[in-house]
């Protein structure tokens, strides 16, 4: 995916902790410590696992009955992101292009079918399609600010979407294009916005970091990547609904990146960024359970 903005966002949050030392005076009221200790499963394949997808050395690939299989898909993958009703969204040209090819892939027939080609000038960051709404959501790194911008497929032309706050190029959108989450460019903390139809707001956190916003299939759920610059990041849920902030603390020690909603909302799969290795964890008992598989760097999606 051009721009690679999990990269960004990883990179930053490594500078952040090499920067922060015994003078840092970034609150921490909301990472206690010490995490428990989690679960890593090795011997059976967990059910929530079918259907997640993701990429190996530029192959789509995708789980199916318990075993990870190659999806005949021409070309190499970029990226996958979500698709409202399953499959995923597959960015197939080269980092740092003006232009990229957006494709969908469905998991049920084993078919990809072109959507949209990007011509935006300036580097092509995180991509969402809602089948429902028939449009593609994407972020642009130009210059000198970056924006969020939608279109039509398969027109090229695309229409800039107004926030309120600066922008990172990280967000998610619900599968009616009714809600969006987005982090904001550059701050210290992080903040996370929500944009619904009563306006924008800001995710309550007092945490240094934020990365890689997730909202569930109906929009009532966000999960991120969250935690103080000088301590190891985890998996967050903010319940939109109760206005409930709650730490996955078990998922601390394990470098999680790219966190993303099962479509019933049980479970979050995310990648580690220590060794790329994929992990399921169940919301309510917040414990996670390792996947045998490794992924390439970037997002995945069920």
């Amino acid at each position: 995916m051009s721009g690679r903005p999990w990269l960004a966002c990883l990179s930053a949050a490594l500078i952040a902790c090499a920067l922060s030392g015994p003078g840092c005076t970034t609150p921490k009221t909301e990472s206690p410590s010490p995490a428990p200790a989690y679960t890593e499963v090795a011997t059976s394949m967990p059910e929530a696992a079918e259907g997640l997808a993701f990429v190996v050395g530029g192959r789509l690939m995708v789980i199916r009955d318990g075993k990870s299989e190659k999806a005949t898909v021409r070309g190499t993958v970029q990226a996958v992101g979500t698709v409202a009703d399953g499959g995923g969204l597959l960015i197939r040209d080269q980092p740092g292009d003006a232009s990229a090819e957006v494709s969908r892939y469905e998991p049920a027939s084993d078919k990809m079918t072109k959507l949209w080609r990007s011509e935006d000038a300036g580097s092509l960051g995180s991509v969402r399609y809602l089948s429902q709404a028939e449009s593609v959501w994407f972020s642009v790194f130009g210059d000198p600010e970056t924006v969020l911008k939608s279109a039509t497929p398969p027109s090229s032309e695309a229409m800039v979407r107004a926030l309120d706050s600066s922008f990172n190029g990280d967000f998610d959108i619900d599968s009616r294009g009714e809600i969006t989450a987005y982090v904001g460019n550059a701050q210290n903390p992080s903040v996370l916005m929500v944009v619904d139809a009563k306006g924008e707001s800001a995710v309550p956190t007092k945490l240094g970091l934020i990365f890689s916003p997730d909202l569930s299939a109906q929009g009532t759920e966000l999960c991120f990547v969250g935690g103080q610059p000088s301590e190891d990041l985890s998996v967050w849920i903010f319940d939109r609904e109760q206005g409930a902030l709650r730490e996955l603390a078990e998922t601390r020690q394990l470098t999680p990146t790219v966190p993303v909603f099962s479509a019933d909302g049980a479970n979050i799969a995310f990648r580690s960024a220590g060794d790329g290795s994929l992990w399921i964890v169940d919301v309510s008992s917040g414990t996670p359970q390792k996947l045998p598989f490794v992924a390439d760097e970037g997002p995945i999606s069920w």
